[in-house]
């Protein structure tokens, strides 16, 4: 079974007003995902489905951790997520293309696959900066780190070498 598969809902099934449906996400579906910056996780997702005619409001929430670079010291640390997620699926004669909020499916089909929707609302729980104090991390980012980058940021690197470019530039002063 390929990663997407597991979690895709079929909506022709679909007996009551509403309907409930979990998920366990893990190391593997992040791996689906090309060039992700989460790099493991795992993470509970529960999808609500109320039904209206052919339109399929749905609402989904993710919660648990994710294993992400911190943006500092680029040491894995474990990142606790919470994520919400509201669109609207809808059953349509023929093909059409999915908006903002508002996925299509051919009745044809009657499949929904939420496996990007899921992926969407636990990426975009993430915050923009994710760092080892804002993850909880009690010892902080790598120290070592740490001081190497204060040491090139204030121009005090230990390699001493200067770029021979800017010699020409010194001659002109």
């Amino acid at each position: 079974m390929a990663a997407g598969e597991k979690y895709t809902i079929d909506l022709l099934k679909i007996k009551h007003i509403a309907d409930d449906y979990r998920f366990e996400v893990s190391n593997r579906f992040f791996e689906s995902f090309e060039g992700s910056t989460i790099k493991e996780g795992n993470i509970t997702v529960s999808v609500s489905i109320e039904k209206t005619a052919n339109t399929f409001d749905t609402h989904i929430t993710a919660e648990g951790t994710v294993k992400v670079e911190c943006d500092r010291c680029l040491n894995l640390i474990d990142f606790p997520v919470k994520g919400e997620l509201e669109l609207v699926v809808k059953l349509i004669e023929g093909h059409k293309e999915d908006e903002d909020e508002i996925v299509y499916v051919p009745m044809g089909e009657g499949v929904f696959n939420a496996t990007q929707h899921i992926y969407d609302c636990i990426y975009l729980a993430l915050p923009i900066r994710k760092t080892c104090e804002e993850a909880g991390v009690p010892e902080g980012c790598d120290s070592k780190v740490i001081e190497k980058l204060n040491r090139v940021e204030y121009g005090n690197d230990d390699d001493g070498a200067e770029d021979p470019r800017w010699d020409k530039l010194k001659d002109l002063l």
